[in-house]
Parts: C-alpha cells; sequence; structure tokens
C-alpha cells in the first residue's frame, strides 16, 4: 500500500490530540493503541523516505544555568 502525506498529516495530528480516531477524506479508522498509531506514523515516514538516522526523532538536551556569571 503507498501512503501519502496527507495521511501522515492526520496520524500526526491524531497522535498530538491523544485520540486513536483518524480521519481521512471520507474514511475514519479507530486504532487500538497509541502505540499502534506511533508504529504506523514510522512506517509511513519510513516509506516515504522521511526518516533519517535517528528514526524520525529529535533528541534535545536540557540547560540550566546560576545566572552568576
Amino acid at each position: 500500500m503507498s501512503f501519502t502525506t496527507d495521511q501522515l498529516e492526520a496520524l500526526e495530528v491524531a497522535i498530538a490530540s491523544g485520540t486513536l480516531k483518524v480521519r481521512h477524506g471520507d474514511r475514519e479508522e479507530t486504532f487500538q493503541s497509541l502505540d499502534a498509531l506511533i508504529r504506523l506514523r514510522d512506517r509511513i515516514r519510513a516509506e516515504l523516505g522521511l526518516v533519517g538516522a535517528n528514526n524520525g526523532r529529535s533528541v534535545g538536551y536540557a540547560t540550566h544555568s546560576k545566572g552568576l556569571g
């Protein structure tokens, strides 16, 4: 099955909002878990060639300062 960026966007909106229902066009699908949504999102990203060396995830590090310098 070939996926579209519109389908990817619909999944990402559902993941961000925490819902298990995804609507694309006139079709709606209910997933069993957030994990299932994330796995499908990662699969679509891979098939669309949108996955880099870090599997499409970004890493950030927190910093802090006492403001004494």
